[in-house]
């Protein structure tokens, strides 16, 4: 273990051509693993039908792997491009007595919505991990924010990719068998 430790090369390699691509394979998997639940809710919808609204099982498969790419761009881009300006809104929401109180009651419904979608936290919290990690090991090897944001980027958005055509190629596998 030692050895692993020292050597930063491969440890580097480890972190950003294994552990990142697989969190971020698994996500494409699962995304698209549960797309047709979430599509035939979508498609299914009784709010969206009183609305005169009819989304196609297609397009509803399309707005779900839209909001996916949004969510990963949005880890990628937050943890590398807006790291100071998250931080320092953050840290705006604590300097007067309304702010407190709009971040009490903000950070309390954030809670209540982790508490209820807590197998969707976790993921999400799987992917923040993986790409701090990954954001840590370029910044370590000397690579300055907008190479880093684009490094993560394409390892995240391809490795997604390969988790989405993957579930599909062993589907298009299986029912051809």
């Amino acid at each position: 273990m030692m050895l692993l430790y020292k050597n930063r090369f491969l440890w580097r390699f480890f972190v950003l051509f294994f552990l990142m691509p697989t969190i971020y394979s698994i996500f494409g998997w699962s995304i698209t693993n549960d797309t047709e639940a979430w599509s035939q809710w979508l498609t299914e919808s009784n709010q969206l039908q009183k609305l005169n609204i009819i989304v196609l099982e297609e397009t509803a498969r399309q707005i779900l792997y839209g909001l996916s790419l949004l969510t990963i761009l949005g880890v990628t881009f937050g943890i590398t491009i807006w790291s100071g300006v998250v931080t320092s809104l953050l840290a705006a929401c604590f300097k007067s007595n309304m702010t407190a109180i709009t971040a009490v009651v903000f950070w309390s419904l954030g809670l209540a919505l982790i508490i209820i979608f807590i197998n969707y936290f976790a993921e999400f919290m799987l992917l923040l991990g993986s790409a701090i990690l990954g954001r840590l090991e370029l910044q370590e090897s000397g690579y300055n924010n907008w190479q880093t944001c684009s490094i993560l980027t394409a390892i995240c958005v391809c490795s997604f990719a390969i988790g989405l055509l993957g579930f599909e190629w062993l589907q298009f596998t299986m029912t051809t068998v």
